[in-house]
């Protein structure tokens, strides 16, 4: 069964598109291009072709239509630490930034990643059950990551940036290490290691950071959608 797909989502006149950002690689929303078999199979990048997969059946994650926790939006929902998706080859250089509107509920483990396997790659997890980023070195927030959050990873190299919910006015900064991305991966590296369980409802790949008008306009959008206020 396929739920959907498209470039572009059916939007209001003038209202806020994450294919409006400057640089957008990767766009995610659980509401569209989701593929069920056992569980999801594939989940289809709106913007490119690093469509997420996952051909093992035990292994897909769940699929929420209608999610209460997220103002009633679908989910993608690992409910085992061995269900993950993972994209093909999709190159991404440094500086790059994740945007994750999810939950991590397994300490130690990710929600979204640029990588292959091991710590060296641009990853989204959780560390102590805050939200971090990791591109071979951690830099953590003081902001828990165990429910529905807005995180905000760039990745720089010594100027690196995480923050969940307040990116507009704090956050954490500092090194995060300089590896570049290699694949897109959903709850683990692509090749599973470090696989954790939770949600995710919207993930986006953008070269570079946001700038201060596109993290207001994200702020917004994520308010209307999902009920997450962003400071």
């Amino acid at each position: 069964m396929n739920l959907g797909m498209g470039l572009y989502l059916s939007q209001r006149s003038g209202s806020f598109s994450p294919a409006s950002l400057a640089g957008i690689a990767h766009w995610y929303r659980a509401d569209q291009g989701i593929t069920i078999a056992t569980g999801v199979s594939q989940w289809n990048d709106l913007i490119g072709t690093a469509h997420l997969i996952q051909s093992t059946g035990a292994n897909q994650p769940a699929y929420n239509a209608t999610d209460a926790g997220y103002n009633g939006q679908a989910t993608v929902q690992s409910t085992a630490t061995n269900m993950f998706l993972v994209s093909g080859a999709a190159a991404m250089t440094q500086p790059c930034s994740v945007l994750v509107v999810g939950q991590i509920n397994t300490i130690g483990r990710l929600i979204a990643s640029l990588g292959t396997s091991g710590a060296l790659a641009p990853s989204v997890f959780s560390q102590t059950g805050n939200a971090a980023a990791n591109a071979g070195t951690s830099l953590i927030t003081a902001t828990t990551c165990t429910s529905k959050r807005a995180m905000l990873a760039t990745f720089n190299g010594a100027s690196s940036f995480i923050a969940a919910d307040n990116w507009l006015t704090a956050g954490t900064s500092g090194a995060a290490g300089a590896v570049n991305g290699t694949v897109v991966a959903a709850f683990a590296y692509s090749a599973g290691d470090f696989g954790g369980t939770g949600k995710i409802a919207e993930m986006i790949v953008q070269s570079g950071a946001p700038t201060a008008d596109e993290k207001a306009a994200l702020a917004a959008y994520f308010l209307d959608r999902y009920g997450i206020t962003v400071t």
